[in-house]
């Protein structure tokens, strides 16, 4: 289901989230909408009165709400050098946010080859796709990085994000900086 979420426009996702009665602001991003529809459809009953099992691990909140529910999302990056103006272009693209692992690579892998400069970029040595979906760390990471010969780069990755992750004030009581996040350096700019 989330893979459908992602190819709704935001209007279509703002219009199913008033159907189930959430409130969202009105400047909420797409990625923000995808996943509070995540987080409704583990909330959302299933005939026989059982909530819904899926293969990631959710543990339920004392507000009903789940919480450590991890979700895989997928981006292409396109980098490409325009010479004759002397500019650096990068075109970040989500491809969507899957439920599981395995299902994230596999639509990692048809979203890279289906990048426009991918055949052209193509080189067997340097694939590194399946080695790298294989020893993925558990906040994920670059799959495969293709690089040409004028500076452009393709590449496909893959983030793990928690969907109810609580955060946490950056200062203290009196407006002093005392925060410091274990995840900050896994989750730097690929």
């Amino acid at each position: 289901m989330a893979d459908n979420y992602t190819k709704l426009t935001v209007a279509e996702l703002k219009q199913n989230l008033k159907e189930r009665g959430v409130e969202v602001p009105s400047k909420t991003r797409k990625l923000g909408l995808v996943t509070r529809l995540l987080q409704e459809d583990a909330n959302r009953p299933v005939p026989g009165g059982e909530l819904s099992t899926k293969k990631s691990k959710v543990e339920k909140d004392t507000d009903g709400g789940s919480k450590n529910e991890k979700v895989w999302l997928v981006e292409t990056n396109n980098l490409s050098y325009n010479h004759w103006k002397g500019q650096q272009f990068a075109e970040k693209k989500l491809v969507g946010v899957y439920t599981n692992k395995t299902e994230a690579i596999k639509n990692a892998k048809v979203a890279f080859t289906n990048m426009d400069m991918y055949e052209d970029m193509y080189n067997e040595e340097d694939d590194t796709f399946d080695e790298n979906a294989k020893k993925m760390k558990r906040n994920g990471g670059v799959l495969c990085s293709f690089e040409g010969g004028e500076g452009e780069i393709i590449r496909v990755g893959i983030r793990v994000l928690d969907l109810n992750k609580e955060v946490k004030s950056k200062r203290d009581e009196r407006g002093n900086e005392d925060y410091e996040d274990a995840d900050d350096e896994e989750n730097e700019e690929w």
